[in-house]
């Protein structure tokens, strides 16, 4: 009931820790590390058309998805090679595969466009995140140790992200029917997913634990009590926050019980109220107290402070953006594997794949600097 907002902002954390390291990747020396006198000699990991993509190449991409996911730290080398290798080589070939395509059909991108769009690609991530402005500077400046703008700059220069948006040119320039979003489509999403992302309150709450309790006396005192604590919030000069932090068994009370703004449903993993605790957040106008509402945590006294709803028309161009950026992912993704069925790929010995990874976004990399017009 009293989840950590934290998960909400974990897909922006790993953005950031992982665009950070990817411009720290660089090998460090030091006593861990053998020195060039007791390095392995690099050999190739797969030909790509005549070009050769080396095991160092891969060594850094796998230390990079390392460094950036606690939970591969705890994996062996051994379950890290075959978990990992398989996509991280198939990242490389798709990445040099869409190099020489991009060279061919002359697709390129201004410093100018980039900052654009990282802009527009980082204000997304802190919308999706449920973030602030500010919490997300703070965010930055904790993974990175960077400016706001310092981010933003080394971004907009990062090939990782330039190959994203050089992808996502080609495909509009290739397949500008495929990438089509219709005025039905968007409508339908909306309908699908409001209740997920558009229709929020912000709410605080008085909890009364019988989580511990194990007899009906004890659940009737906890009830008698949240009763009384009703009539006083419900009085014209209640200080419902003050009455929070002196008698609600939620940790929120350190807040004057406010569990900022929650959907009136969560997705898997996003953390979410129970019922009916959220049925009755979502009745009351904002500034109106419930009446005593019990879940499985106990009993609950609720205030709602504000409420976000969004209609159709209020998100209708920022919706039809974001699902045409996801087509136009699938589409590219779908691209990049027909590259590679056409390509010429051949592994040395004892490196052939045992089995194709399945089809997956590319993974933020890159061989090569991209193309960007200075």
């Amino acid at each position: 009931m009293c989840s950590n907002k934290l998960m909400t902002i974990a897909a922006f954390v790993c953005m950031v820790t992982t665009a950070t390291y990817a411009q720290t990747a660089q090998p460090v020396a030091d006593s861990t590390q053998p020195s060039a006198d007791t390095k392995p000699a690099d050999s190739v990991a797969v030909t790509v058309e005549g070009h050769e993509i080396m095991e160092s190449e891969l060594d850094s991409l796998k230390d990079l998805f390392v460094r950036s996911n606690p939970q591969l730290r705890r994996m062996s080398p051994e379950q890290l090679e075959a978990t990992l290798r398989p996509h991280l080589l198939r990242a490389l070939i798709d990445l040099y595969l869409l190099d020489q395509v991009l060279e061919k059909d002359g697709v390129k991108a201004t410093p100018e466009e980039m900052l654009v769009e990282v802009k527009k690609n980082i204000a997304m991530q802190i919308d999706r995140a449920g973030m602030t402005q500010e919490q997300a500077e703070q965010q930055i400046k904790m993974m990175s140790g960077q400016t706001w703008d310092e981010y933003i700059a080394d971004q907009a220069r990062h090939p990782l992200f330039v190959h994203s948006i050089l992808l996502s040119k080609l495909m509009e320039k290739k397949y500008p029917e495929r990438l089509d979003i219709s005025d039905e489509d968007i409508e339908k999403e909306y309908e699908q997913s409001k209740e997920y992302d558009y229709m929020k309150v912000r709410a605080s709450h008085i909890l009364i634990t019988t989580r511990e309790m194990n007899t009906d006396e004890e659940k009737a005192a906890a009830r008698k009590r949240i009763e009384e604590l009703l009539v006083e919030a419900r009085k014209p000069d209640a200080d419902f926050a003050e009455l929070a932090r002196q008698n609600s068994d939620c940790p929120s009370k350190e807040n004057g019980g406010d569990l900022n703004f929650f959907p009136r449903r969560a997705r898997p993993g996003q953390g979410g109220m129970v019922e009916p605790f959220a049925e009755a957040a979502f009745a009351l106008e904002p500034g109106q107290v419930s009446d005593v509402v019990e879940t499985q945590f106990g009993y609950h006294i609720i205030k709602v402070t504000d409420k976000q709803f969004n209609t159709l028309a209020d998100v209708k161009d920022k919706l039809g953006e974001q699902m045409k950026g996801q087509k136009t992912v699938q589409v590219g993704t779908e691209y990049l594997g027909e590259l590679r069925e056409a390509a010429d790929i051949k592994y040395p010995a004892g490196k052939e794949p045992a089995t194709r990874p399945a089809v997956r976004a590319m993974p933020k990399t890159t061989t090569k600097p991209a193309t960007v017009d200075n």
